[in-house]
């Protein structure tokens, strides 16, 4: 056989094999893409896409990507994720108010807010925070719970009725946090009776 010839039928036969090849490859299809989203990656070859080739997404202004911002052709002609969307970004009017409580900063009544956005609340003098401090703006929700505990108030006339006094201020009426202690002691011509939370005449 002649060299020429030879080679030929090489070249022949590669061709034939590469061809076949290429022919089974397959290919990842492209379908219906949502309006508002933005793609990057496609080409000028069609709706069929060989593996390995990514997708890029992006929504519109006042849309927000629901589903993976990145997808890939894979071997098997499937992509490694389903095509997102975009659907309409809900906004959060004014945060709820906190009873005994208020925001940390101040906010105007016709303010807009983003999904994400978090105001921080605080408790009145002497009230405690019982929660996370946070609301979260989440779809239109305020999402959050919390609660100000109130403070337990001791007057003179509770002092009198129990036959107590303040044992470390000279004072009338006290305010204690929640979860707070106040010492008593006993008035004079009266003792201790229980766990001190009380006198008698003695």
């Amino acid at each position: 056989m002649k060299p020429l010839r030879f080679i030929f039928l090489v070249l022949q036969v590669f061709l034939s094999v590469k061809f076949s090849w290429s022919q089974n490859v397959n290919t990842c299809e492209i379908g219906g893409l949502d309006t508002n989203l933005y793609v990057t990656g496609l080409t000028s070859t069609g709706t069929t896409l060989k593996p390995g080739h990514k997708l890029r997404f992006l929504c519109g202004p006042g849309y927000q990507l629901s589903g993976s911002g990145e997808i890939e052709c894979l071997p098997t002609g499937q992509w490694n994720a389903s095509f997102p969307f975009c659907s309409a970004v809900v906004h959060c009017s004014a945060p709820p108010l906190l009873e005994d409580g208020d925001t940390k900063l101040f906010l105007r009544s016709n303010a807009v807010y983003q999904t994400g956005d978090k105001v921080e609340y605080i408790c009145q003098n002497q009230y405690i925070m019982n929660g996370d401090p946070f609301q979260t703006c989440n779809n239109g929700v305020w999402e959050g719970n919390m609660r100000c505990m109130k403070p337990c108030t001791v007057n003179e006339e509770l002092l009198s009725q129990h036959g107590l006094d303040f044992r470390f201020f000279d004072a009338t009426k006290m305010y204690a946090p929640h979860k707070d202690h106040l010492s008593f002691v006993c008035l004079r011509g009266k003792r201790q009776v229980g766990c001190a939370d009380a006198c008698s005449l003695s």
